[in-house]
């Protein structure tokens, strides 16, 4: 609401200052122009564009004059695509969706439990396996049911992560896009690194990791196993890179369906109209360049 205030005393100063323009002087606020695209309102008016009119009128203003114009001038409202930026998810808010749909599937149907403390199967926020946790040396119950909570599970899966970049490196595997990434979370190191061999025709896929891809994926091992290797990783492998941005627009949609953050970029329906001091008066009657 402060920014729609900001923005209807702007609109009528301009206003007041367009009535008494003298002989052959025009207001620099002729130069603001104002935007409103239903979410936001953004001052088209830069820094850059104030700059060259006050060049363009220096040898007929005093320093000082200018000084305030800046300073009067320097305003902004923040708009609907820098709220945007802060929402868009990052690698591991994408992965936590896909693994336990932020935090509401931490377990398998088959965990009657509803626990992590015993499960042998995937468990928790990031899904991590046992095998998992015996990779970053973690096999004790501790581990098991820290899968549970969200930061311990974070720090174990960027751990893991780490871990496996490492060995994924020494195969001359570097700067994997995202969805690659994140299958090294999914297939572990030495699953990836074979599905991005088999894609290039450099390997075969076995029957283990075939199964795990028709795990992930919906393609059946059948389909899979007659695909061939090579066409098999390149489907797999596309597969998940659509999902993964498709992933991401989820994510974006979810938070935007928080009241918090539809408060921060919808503009309130009242309007209330701003009152107006001498001082804000006196620049409106005196600004003409």
């Amino acid at each position: 609401m402060k920014s729609l205030s900001t923005f209807i005393k702007i609109y009528i100063l301009s206003i007041i200052a367009f009535l008494i323009p003298s002989a052959n002087q025009q207001s620099i606020l002729s130069s603001l122009e104002v935007d409103i695209d239903g979410l936001s309102q953004n001052t088209l008016i830069s820094d850059f564009e104030l700059e060259d009119k006050i060049n363009n009128t220096i040898d007929r203003k005093t320093g000082t004059d200018l000084e305030t114009e800046i300073t009067y001038f320097q305003f902004s409202i923040p708009s609907q695509n820098k709220q945007l930026t802060q929402v868009r998810p990052d690698f591991w808010t994408t992965l936590h969706s896909i693994e336990s749909k932020q935090g509401r599937l931490l377990y398998r149907p088959s965990n009657q439990n509803k626990n992590c403390k015993t499960t042998p199967s995937p468990c928790g926020h990031h899904q991590l396996t046992l095998q998992a946790l015996k990779d970053i040396s973690c096999e004790t119950k501790k581990c098991m049911s820290d899968r549970e909570n969200f930061e311990k599970s974070l720090a174990m899966s960027k751990k893991l992560q780490a871990l496996n970049d490492r060995r994924l490196a020494k195969a001359g595997f570097t700067s994997l896009p995202e969805y690659q990434q994140y299958l090294i979370h999914q297939q572990g190191a030495a699953g990836l690194k074979t599905i991005l061999a088999a894609s290039q025709g450099k390997k075969q896929l076995n029957k283990i990791i075939k199964k795990n891809m028709a795990g992930n994926s919906p393609y059946s091992y059948k389909s899979l196993k007659s695909l061939g290797s090579t066409l098999a990783a390149k489907k797999f492998l596309q597969h998940w890179e659509e999902k993964w941005q498709n992933e991401k627009k989820l994510v974006i949609a979810s938070n935007f369906s928080n009241k918090n953050v539809e408060s921060a970029i919808k503009p309130e329906s009242k309007i209330e109209l701003p009152l107006f001091n001498d001082y804000e008066l006196q620049i409106a009657l005196n600004l003409k360049i």
